[in-house]
This record gives C-alpha cells, sequence and structure tokens, in this order.
C-alpha cells in the first residue's frame, strides 16, 4: 500500500463594533422621529409648509450623527496599545539538560523587553534573540494564531525541578499571563521522524511513549507503528489545542490489514485534542495514525502525543 493510498484511507475513514453603531443609528432616528413630529406640528399652527422644513431636519440629524460615528469608531481597542498574550510556543514541550530555541506567539508581543522563566523554585535565564511581527497566513486566524512573535533563547538544567517552566514576557504596555511549557526527563520526548505518511514507512514506537511533532503542511499523516497482545488495553492521546495549539487532531488505531479499530476527534465538548482507550483484539502490529481533521496543517499545528500499554 502506498503512501498517496495511506493517506486517502485516512482521510476518508475519519461584531459587536457594527451592532452597537447600528443600534446607535436607530436610537438617532427614532430621535428624529420625535423632533419632527413636534416641528409638524408647530408648523401646522402656523400654516407653514412642513415639506422643506421636513428636509432640512433630516439633513441636520445627518449631520448629528457624524460626529457619534467617529466616535463609535474611535472607540476601537488599538492593537499598539494591548497587553502582550501568548498563545502558543514552539515547541510545545522541553527536555531537561537541553539549551532550545523556544517561539513565543501571540498578540503585542513585538516589543518584548523582558522575558522570564521559572520552574518550581528557581529563575532560568533567558537570551531574547529576536522578536517582531510574525506571518499570518489568513487575517480571520488573529485570535488563534496571533501575529507577534519573541523568539528565545532559554538553558534547561538537567536536575530543573517541577514539570513545567513558566514563562512571561514584559513589553512598554504591561507584562503577559503566564504560559507553562511541560518538561521531560533526557530521552523520555520521542522525535516525530519524516517521512512517516503511511502504513509501509510509519515510526516504530516502544511503549510507553510521548511524542512530539507538528502537522507540517495541508492534508499530512503521521503513522506509528506498535506490537501488542490480544487483550491488551491501549491509551493513546494528543495534546495540542490545550497548549494553544491550532490543531484539530483526528486519532485512528488501525491493525496489521489496514481495518479500523478505534477513531476519535474531539475527546470532550471543550477541546479538539483526541484520545482513544482501546482493548486489543488479537497479537500482532497495529497502527496509530495522528492528522487534522479538517486537513489543515503548518508551523502553528504542533502537538504531543502520548501512547501507553497495559
Amino acid at each position: 500500500m502506498g503512501v498517496a493510498s495511506d493517506t486517502a484511507i485516512f482521510r476518508s475513514k475519519t461584531r459587536v463594533g457594527r451592532e452597537a453603531l447600528h443600534k446607535r443609528c436607530i436610537e438617532m432616528a427614532w430621535g428624529a422621529g420625535n423632533v419632527l413630529e413636534s416641528s409638524r406640528r408647530l408648523v401646522s399652527q402656523k400654516n407653514v409648509h412642513v415639506g422643506w422644513v421636513a428636509i432640512i431636519l433630516q439633513f441636520l440629524v445627518l449631520l448629528l450623527a457624524i460626529p457619534h460615528i467617529a466616535s463609535a469608531e474611535d472607540k476601537k481597542p488599538d492593537p499598539a496599545k494591548a497587553l502582550p498574550h501568548v498563545i502558543m510556543t514552539l515547541p510545545l514541550a522541553l527536555s531537561r539538560g537541553t539549551t532550545t530555541t523556544i517561539i513565543l506567539r501571540g498578540q503585542g508581543l513585538a516589543n518584548a523587553t523582558e522575558v522570564s522563566a521559572e520552574t518550581e523554585n528557581a529563575s532560568l535565564r533567558v537570551k531574547i534573540k529576536s522578536k517582531g511581527k510574525a506571518d499570518l497566513p489568513k487575517p480571520e486566524l488573529l485570535e488563534k494564531m496571533g501575529d507577534t512573535q519573541v523568539e528565545v533563547e532559554l538553558k534547561i538544567p538537567e536536575d530543573a525541578p517541577g514539570d513545567q517552566i513558566k514563562l512571561t514576557i514584559v513589553t512598554p504596555n504591561g507584562t503577559s499571563e503566564t504560559r507553562a511549557i511541560p518538561i521531560y526527563k533526557p530521552g523520555d520526548l520521542v522525535a516525530d521522524k519524516e517521512p512517516n505518511g503511511g502504513f509501509h514507512n510509519a515510526q516504530e514506537v516502544q511503549l510507553p511513549a510521548t511524542l512530539i511533532g507538528t502537522i507540517g503542511k495541508e492534508n499530512a499523516v503521521h503513522v506509528f507503528r506498535i506490537s501488542a497482545k490480544a487483550g491488551q488495553k491501549i491509551s493513546a492521546g494528543v495534546t495540542a489545542a490545550k497548549l494553544g495549539s491550532a490543531l484539530d487532531s483526528l486519532l485512528t488505531i488501525y491493525d496489521e490489514h489496514g481495518e479500523v479499530v478505534a477513531a476519535n476527534d474531539d475527546a470532550d465538548a471543550d477541546s479538539p485534542d483526541s484520545h482513544l482507550n482501546v482493548t486489543l483484539p488479537h497479537d500482532g502490529v497495529y497502527y496509530i495514525s495522528l492528522t487534522d481533521a479538517q486537513g489543515n496543517g503548518g508551523a502553528m499545528y504542533p502537538w504531543l502525543l502520548h501512547i501507553t500499554a497495559d
């Protein structure tokens, strides 16, 4: 079975501002109607033709509306004054005993003056390597991906305490909320090795394992091969959206014949991350595939995949 056919199998089996302004215009229209009605009653008593008066009053109402419209536009938030907000980190997790380059992606980060990193009871040295605007594939993805980033270098001691590093960014506008990155023991994070887009080139994995990678392009599929016994319970779970990734994961387990054993898109209603708990029917080889349920991909689609066996 080739890569193309494998991929086909994997894919086949699985305004507030404007409303406020509109409301304001309606309110003004009602107000204009009241003014106009009063004027009509007044001029009718004096036997004055109301047609021209009405036109003049309507014109005046329009003139009065212009400052209100401008004021509504002026009240839009100024991105340049926004507090820094971190959406995700690349990578999503780190290993102890390494010096790593990390990209913090979000909004309002272009003017970062300081980045701090702390473990359970110690501060780590952070060096800012670059900062500025970041590529945004589509304008509508701003809230999901952000359009600014800070690139930092971080050295993590092998004996770093705790299970996460907490990062904050300081800009002239203020300090960001804390962003936590999981940290693992040396060797506990297994790198995704491409090409692994089909059954024939699936990446061999020894359990338990936590894999780390990225759905780097549209319609990409990553496949992992495990060996198991009949009755063995396999747990496979994705951590991605929980850490800010744009990934909407789809997780599928196949037997050695390419038949679907189980699949999951969203583990629960609150997150697009996937999770499977399966009792395997027989001894042999099984394949676990990971892809984006919408066929999306790119640098903003990183993931962690945890696989264990009982």
